[in-house]
């Protein structure tokens, strides 16, 4: 009778360890998972993640760029998720735990340039052509002697940019009503360059908790 007490006890604490070993080994596979997710999002600025969702023009016919935010906790900063991340917040001597915002934005400034030539006499006896171009956002100088130009350029421009709780998604990444309250926004960023040749091809930012 003892014995098959044992038996049974024995059974029971056997069923117990199997189940407790395949939910360990599971949670380690989803957060694998997580983790191995986590970093292909990040890798490429033209991942998902961090690829251009939207353009639209602002009320002052500014272009704007939209798209989504990703977010850390700093245990998974500090662990290298992003290794592009950590390598710039280490060349930046900053230390990760320290890290509540980061931003990274690509972008691109496209301007076709027509203006006269001027003759000039460079270097008292050289003949060259001079040619200057400015307007609120390039100042552009060059001088072109023989078959070479030097050219100077001074580009000055500011960039808005507005994290916020942007719209309700379910899990299928279908957009939802406002109505449905139990459902978190999610976090969306808008970008806008004063210039309105330059324009934004990817932008990766990450909040930190």
């Amino acid at each position: 009778m003892i014995i098959s007490k044992l038996k049974i006890t024995v059974f029971i604490l056997f069923i117990l360890l199997s189940v407790s070993l395949v939910f360990i080994t599971k949670s380690a596979i989803i957060k694998n998972q997580r983790i191995t997710s986590l970093e292909n999002n990040i890798q490429d600025g033209y991942e998902k993640h961090f690829e251009i969702l939207n353009y639209y023009k602002a009320k002052n016919n500014q272009l704007v760029a939209q798209n989504n935010v990703l977010i850390f906790s700093k245990k998974e900063l500090r662990n290298n998720i992003s290794q592009s991340v950590s390598s710039n917040l280490n060349n930046l001597s900053v230390n990760p735990k320290k890290v509540e915002f980061y931003s990274e934005t690509a972008f691109k400034g496209d301007l076709q340039i027509r203006t006269p030539l001027k003759d000039s006499i460079c270097y008292d006896t050289v003949k060259c052509s001079l040619f200057r171009y400015r307007d609120e956002f390039y100042n552009v100088y060059g001088i072109m002697i023989h078959d070479s130009v030097k050219v100077n350029i001074c580009s000055i421009d500011s960039v808005i940019q507005v994290v916020y709780k942007g719209s309700r998604y379910n899990r299928k990444g279908r957009k939802m009503p406002g109505i449905f309250f139990w459902i978190p926004r999610r976090i969306e960023q808008v970008i806008s360059f004063k210039n309105p040749n330059c324009k934004a091809y990817y932008s990766k930012t990450i909040l930190i908790k």
